[in-house]
């Protein structure tokens, strides 16, 4: 789906743009009538409990070279060049299993060249945060057969 829309400034100036919006599954294999040069998606956003960082990407330009780049808040984590073809929805998983630590956002940035062009999308991810409970257990002791022994509290932190 794809509109047009005129953002006036002023009196005497304006700006015509489209916009388009691709829906799409991440079992399709194929964007239908893509028009945009570069496409990429962070799906859900985030990585983490498990779940390796996955980021979806397409392209209108036959024989593309992409080149993607990944980084984190510590530097980069993967680098490399995608071949795709014209619509086919493609899947870049990252590896993040060489990181010693996980970092809470990782950026990906796509880029190539075309008829003299730029061109250049990122995405970010979150990794989502584990739900921590903290289970407190508490016991308490009192020697009865002392009189006016005072009471002992402890705490047990699984």
């Amino acid at each position: 789906m794809s509109w047009t829309h005129t953002v006036k400034y002023r009196d005497s100036l304006s700006y015509v743009g489209q916009m388009a919006l691709y829906l799409f599954d991440t079992r399709d294999s194929k964007v239908s009538d893509l028009r945009a040069p570069l496409l990429l998606s962070a799906g859900d956003g985030k990585y983490g409990g498990g779940k390796k960082p996955v980021v979806y990407y397409a392209t209108s330009l036959s024989d593309a070279y992409i080149y993607y780049s990944v980084y984190s808040q510590r530097g980069p984590i993967a680098s490399g060049v995608l071949r795709p073809k014209a619509g086919t929805l493609g899947v870049l998983s990252i590896d993040i299993s060489k990181e010693t630590h996980w970092a809470a956002e990782i950026e990906v940035q796509l880029y190539t060249v075309r008829d003299g062009r730029f061109l250049r999308e990122e995405v970010k991810l979150q990794r989502t945060q584990p739900e921590k409970q903290l289970q407190i257990t508490w016991n308490s002791f009192r020697d009865r057969l002392k009189a006016g022994d005072k009471e002992t509290w402890s705490f047990t932190l699984p």
